[in-house]
């Protein structure tokens, strides 16, 4: 069976995840920067050595394999080690929508340190980030490229879904807003709930109770009224038979879609189309 995976668009939540500069550093002994503000975000991985980050009057004493992250307005500083001074590289971005995927990672200005270890991918998409930097007519299509896997790998690795327990709000509108997006691309070839929970890493129940805090319906009964949306749309718009209509919207079966579109119109799809017919000048 095919299968599509979506991220949110506009109609939803926006992806709008936007590359601003990269780089890396060894730093000398005791290199320090700030205390000062950035007005974008700033995503750091220490490859070797360590150093302190000071953020909202935290100190965070870091290592090979964690990283931190700086928020837009709020005032930060580090300072590599002395005798260890450590080995980082950088990654900033901004965008309307970035603080709720951060959230998926459970990164905020309030807790802004995360553990990736040292066998992480992250090392490996920084040099993507760096190796797609070359001049051409595809350049901002190759770093946004590498960008988006450098942030969709630190989501991977730094989120960890916990079963049972509640998400932050930020991070359930994402989950059900990517559940509908799920249905926009995929309601015409009959997907289940089991798939979408599935695609989106949950269990049916835990979806099901998600989805339905944030839209007030269950996903079984949003692609249901999905998909008979669309074939309202197209018994309006087009000439096609019940039939072609039935399987466009992900029904196979002809006669079960007649009687679910009855019941949530009250009418069957032909006479649901009859009564869009204009009448006949006398």
């Amino acid at each position: 069976m095919e299968r599509c995976t979506v991220l949110p668009r506009q109609s939803h939540a926006p992806v709008d995840l936007h590359f601003y500069y990269y780089g890396s550093e060894r730093c000398s002994p005791g290199a320090s920067w700030g205390p000062a503000v950035k007005d974008h975000y700033k995503i750091f991985y220490i490859h070797s050595g360590q150093g302190v980050f000071r953020c909202l009057g935290e100190v965070y004493p870091l290592t090979a394999g964690q990283g931190f992250l700086v928020c837009p307005g709020v005032v930060f500083s580090y300072e590599a080690d002395e005798a260890n001074p450590w080995v980082q590289s950088w990654v900033a971005f901004h965008g309307t929508y970035t603080e709720a995927y951060l959230a998926l990672a459970g990164l905020s200005a309030a807790n802004p340190v995360f553990n990736a270890g040292t066998d992480t991918q992250l090392p490996s998409c920084f040099r993507q980030v760096r190796d797609a930097d070359y001049p051409g007519e595809s350049r901002e299509l190759r770093i946004t490229s590498a960008f988006f896997q450098l942030m969709a790998t630190l989501l991977d690795e730094a989120s960890g879904e916990r079963s049972g327990s509640r998400p932050p709000e930020s991070r359930r509108k994402i989950y059900a807003a990517r559940a509908m997006e799920y249905v926009d691309v995929n309601y015409s070839r009959g997907v289940t709930v089991e798939e979408l929970a599935a695609d989106l890493g949950l269990s049916r129940k835990y979806l099901s109770r998600l989805f339905k805090d944030e839209t007030g319906i269950s996903p079984q009964q949003y692609l249901l009224k999905y998909r008979l949306d669309k074939a309202s749309e197209l018994l309006r718009g087009t000439a096609l038979s019940v039939k072609e209509v039935s399987f466009s919207v992900g029904y196979k079966d002809p006669l079960l879609f007649s009687r679910m579109f009855k019941q949530l119109f009250g009418l069957s799809p032909r006479q649901y189309r009859e009564s869009f017919v204009p009448l006949a000048d006398a």
